[in-house]
């Protein structure tokens, strides 16, 4: 049975939105708004003397959101969502200007993901970005200024949330799942911009993930504001529904364990992350549960060299470093 362990937990000069482990490293980045209202980008080493800042830079636009998931562990490349709808793409070696910076949306970029780089192989590096103005944007950062794909709101006034590259098993197939704030989920074949299939889960969707990037048979899940984690089970000819309630509260956040997609972690508006494993015959098990804060945990993200590590962000400022055990 897996294990909580809580390695540390540092308190935090600024409110952080995202936290990401910095590829093939011990280090962690995160971002986020300082008590100035400006935006903030802070790295972190994680030793056995806990956690300790390392590097941090300040900038005008505070920052929402980030990956590493479109580049390659050569570059180990940045890029961050802003809330002026900004994405820009960073060296963390070298801060003081981006490597490629671009006005993506004319509103706040609330969700990113990656694809193409050293985590889904597959593909030309590509970045998908959700904004407050309904639309996603599909982004080759080798093209300047103008987006290879763009996804319109089908309904007035909607608001994206959450957005995951998935069913990249080839270097031409791909595709985008979007979650939006009245509870749409669509999922959008890249390759020829076609729709696949779409849901109404009746709540807003807080975070969106496939279970593999690289298998077109995996699960899409979404968990949303009223505390429900619902599971699409793309394996059959059509796709198949499940609702579970996963905390007391918001979820905010979910995360496969990327050496065994089987685990996956979600983290609530209770201030606890919670560790769920998928059954053999397509249900969801709910195995732990680690209260790590007083306030919501608005971020997580799993070690790819370490299974088990694992760093979360809560809004009572403060990063916590985990190491769940036992997970087999």
């Amino acid at each position: 049975m897996p294990n909580f362990h809580t390695y540390a937990t540092k308190s935090l000069p600024f409110i952080a939105f995202d936290v990401k482990w910095i590829p093939s490293s011990s280090k962690l980045t995160l971002i986020g708004q300082s008590i100035d209202g400006m935006g903030s980008i802070q790295i972190y080493d994680i030793d056995a003397n806990g956690i300790s800042l390392l590097e941090e830079t300040e900038k005008h636009e505070v920052f929402k959101c980030g990956t590493f998931a479109s580049s390659s562990l050569h570059t180990r490349h940045f890029a961050t969502g802003d809330f002026s709808g900004k994405l820009s793409l960073w060296n963390l070696e070298r801060l003081e200007m981006p490597v490629y910076s671009v006005q993506a949306h004319k509103e706040i970029i609330n969700c990113i993901d990656g694809c193409g780089g050293s985590i889904a192989k597959n593909g030309p590096p590509e970045i998908a970005t959700g904004s407050r103005d309904g639309s996603v944007k599909i982004w080759d950062t080798r093209q300047k200024a103008t987006p290879v794909g763009i996804i319109n709101p089908t309904k007035p006034g909607a608001d994206v949330w959450a957005v995951a590259f998935g069913n990249s098993w080839s270097d031409q197939e791909r595709s985008v799942g979007i979650g939006y704030d009245n509870g749409d989920i669509k999922l959008v074949d890249l390759r020829n911009m076609s729709f696949i299939w779409g849901d109404n889960v009746k709540d807003g969707i807080c975070s969106l993930e496939f279970s593999q990037k690289t298998s077109p048979n995996c699960n899409l899940v979404a968990t949303t504001v009223q505390s429900k984690l619902n599971v699409f089970n793309q394996q059959t000819d059509h796709v198949a529904h499940h609702e579970y309630k996963a905390h007391e509260s918001t979820i905010w956040c979910i995360r496969h364990l990327p050496q065994n997609p089987d685990f996956f972690m979600t983290s609530g508006g209770d201030g606890c992350i919670a560790l769920h494993k998928y059954e053999p015959n397509g249900q969801v098990k709910s195995l732990d549960t680690s209260k790590i804060s007083a306030q919501p945990v608005c971020a997580i993200d799993w070690n790819h060299d370490k299974p088990g590590l694992c760093a979360s962000v809560a809004f009572d400022q403060t990063v916590t470093v985990s190491l769940i055990s036992d997970l087999e």
